[in-house]
């Protein structure tokens, strides 16, 4: 299937304006390159920046607040390769999330690689979910549902953050929504090379594992989930792909993972879509829809809980 034609426009704008080929810059300067931030258009009852204690200082973070009783709370860790990224780049997704869910979520602006490496941004992930644990009556209620969401990256600190919490007996995840993981580590399986994508493809892929850890590194379940020795035990998912995404097959696959060790997983597939299409819904009616879909999900999830 063709690229959905709203994607498509972004990627001609992109390479019209000259945007620079991941590794073609150090990342410091290309996280410093000023991107167009989209205007509010989703208004939230409360959004603040705030910051949690973490292994190596404060990190900070980003709680929107969609009423005065949350039905729950959702830690999310932003894409961006482990890499690039920050407490802006997902937002416009997020108003839309702590609407629809009627759940607070915690951004998290976990350190990022080359200067800080693999494992800085697992330790600020558990670190995010477990003071939100210890601080689920302020955010939500004593009994509320907490929840790990990701997209990218920030979805593989998710399948490792839920791993974890299980190994440690806590803090308990009632559900994991994973947009597009990254759960294998592998650069050179068979599926990096499957096709040639309109984005995110081999290389770009390569630079963001060698910023974040080396290939010795790389078989460790904290990096790579889907090599955990054990899948049981883990909570229940909402596993999000995108047909023209070199990660489809690593989702798909660790979907399958967690249904073996017990999970129940809801999968939800877009045609016509590219890896990062899931933050673009303040420009994109495919990303609208797929949030539509997570909120579906997750507000049916929280019904049975």
């Amino acid at each position: 299937m063709p690229v959905d034609p709203q994607l498509q426009a972004m990627l001609d704008a992109m390479q019209a304006i000259g945007w620079p080929k991941l590794g073609s810059l150090p990342a410091a300067e290309l996280r410093a390159i000023p991107r167009p931030r989209p205007p509010v258009v989703t208004e939230v009852r409360s959004v603040g920046d705030a910051a949690l204690p973490g292994p190596a200082g404060d990190i900070p973070i980003r709680i929107y607040r969609p009423s005065e009783r949350p039905a729950g709370v959702i830690v999310y860790y932003h894409g961006g390769g482990w890499t690039i990224g920050d407490l802006d780049t997902a937002d416009a997704a997020l108003r839309l999330i702590a609407n629809q869910t009627g759940c607070t979520v915690v951004s998290v602006d976990y350190r990022l690689a080359p200067e800080n490496p693999f494992p800085a941004a697992v330790e600020d992930a558990m670190a995010a979910v477990a003071w939100a644990a210890d601080h689920l009556g302020e955010l939500a209620a004593p009994e509320a549902p907490l929840m790990v969401m990701g997209d990218s990256a920030g979805a593989n600190l998710s399948a490792v953050v839920c791993l974890l919490a299980r190994d440690a007996g806590g803090p308990k995840i009632d559900l994991q929504i994973l947009v597009y993981p990254a759960t294998e580590g592998d650069v050179d399986a068979p599926s990096m090379s499957a096709f040639e994508p309109p984005f995110l493809d081999r290389q770009d892929m390569v630079w963001f594992y060698d910023q974040y850890a080396p290939p010795e590194h790389r078989r460790d379940p904290r990096l790579a989930p889907a090599r955990a020795a054990s899948h049981a035990g883990l909570p229940d998912a909402v596993l999000v792909t995108a047909e023209l995404d070199l990660l489809t097959a690593e989702g798909e696959a660790y979907a399958h993972t967690l249904e073996q060790g017990g999970a129940t997983v809801v999968r939800l597939h877009y045609e016509g879509a590219i890896h990062g299409f899931f933050t673009m819904a303040a420009h994109l009616d495919l990303g609208r829809r797929a949030i539509d879909d997570v909120c579906r999900a997750i507000v049916g999830h929280i019904s049975k809980t």
